[in-house]
């Protein structure tokens, strides 16, 4: 429920940070209303069953149908991956399995999906060699495709490091942050793009 509660707080952010300008009049800054008005949904929180499943869940995303979770274990496990989970009904979910075809032997996590079933989620598999984390892949029945980098998001600097992606529902707008990393792992900055 924390990330309904963040999401909501993002998306009012996000639209808040693009209409600063009081003289600046883009759709968003018309939108923004909306956005905290709908924050008000969130205000009361219920937990969620999820059967199946003994361990952290965390960063969890709902698809736009509500037929499925999507999550990842905890970020500090040795293996952190994606996992899937199907509505039984109301705020229960049955954990089916890992999520196939995306997971691999480094850190995946953050998954999002669109209206179209495109899922986007992080990944650092290929990050030394193409400095590149945010992937994507088709998602059709609790199942994904297979993963390709999305292209033009990375600045390709060492050291930064997309994180904590959202696709929106109809797939044409994408939150992520750019981080900067020093060595150990340690963020220093991060920015909302």
């Amino acid at each position: 429920m924390t990330l309904l509660r963040l999401g909501c707080g993002v998306a009012a952010t996000v639209a808040l940070a693009c209409g600063v300008s009081a003289s600046y009049s883009s759709p968003v800054s018309k939108i923004a209303p909306r956005h905290e008005r709908s924050c008000e949904a969130f205000h009361s929180q219920s937990a969620v069953t999820l059967d199946g499943y003994t361990s952290d869940a965390m960063e969890p995303f709902v698809s736009k149908d509500g037929a499925f979770l999507l999550f990842n274990n905890s970020n500090a496990a040795a293996d952190t991956d994606l996992y899937v989970a199907t509505r039984r009904d109301g705020l229960r979910f049955h954990v089916d399995r890992p999520l196939e075809g995306v997971n691999s032997v480094k850190f995946d996590a953050v998954a999002s999906l669109d209206r179209h079933g495109t899922l986007y989620f992080i990944s650092n598999r290929s990050y030394d060699a193409t400095l590149s984390t945010l992937y994507r892949a088709r998602f059709a029945g609790g199942a994904a495709g297979v993963p390709a980098l999305v292209p033009g998001v990375s600045l390709r600097i060492a050291g930064i490091v997309n994180f904590d992606a959202e696709i929106s529902g109809n797939g044409r707008t994408l939150w992520f942050d750019d981080g900067r990393y020093v060595a150990g792992g340690v963020l220093k900055a991060a920015t909302i793009v």
